[in-house]
């Protein structure tokens, strides 16, 4: 634990240097993720994706961050698809059939 706690003050520092430090940005919501669900993690998750759309771990993290909230993260994880690469397709698809699910679709998620 303590681990997880040093981690996360080094990555908030260097965005205390650099609020928009995508990298950053994803290595504290990472962090965040392995604890407790809190209102923080969907903020970092969704400011990490508005700096990097384009950035396959970002918005991915994002439909994460909605899905660990009870939010529709369906239309996000088809717009990571889009931008996995081939050996992260398969996760990526996973989650949209977990998305499915949480929408109640549970043939299509099958």
């Amino acid at each position: 634990m303590t681990e997880i706690i040093d981690a996360y003050k080094k990555t908030a520092v260097n965005l205390l240097d650099d609020p928009d430090n995508p990298k950053a940005l994803v290595t504290q919501y990472a962090l965040l993720a392995t604890q407790r669900k809190t209102p923080a993690q969907l903020a970092i998750a969704k400011r990490a994706a508005q700096i990097a759309p384009n950035e396959f771990v970002a918005v991915h993290n994002y439909g994460a961050a909605l899905m660990r909230a009870g939010m529709d993260s369906l239309p996000v994880f088809r717009t990571a698809l889009e931008l996995a690469s081939p050996d992260q397709k398969a996760m990526c698809l996973h989650h949209i059939g977990l998305a499915h699910h949480d929408r109640g679709e549970y043939q299509t998620a099958l």
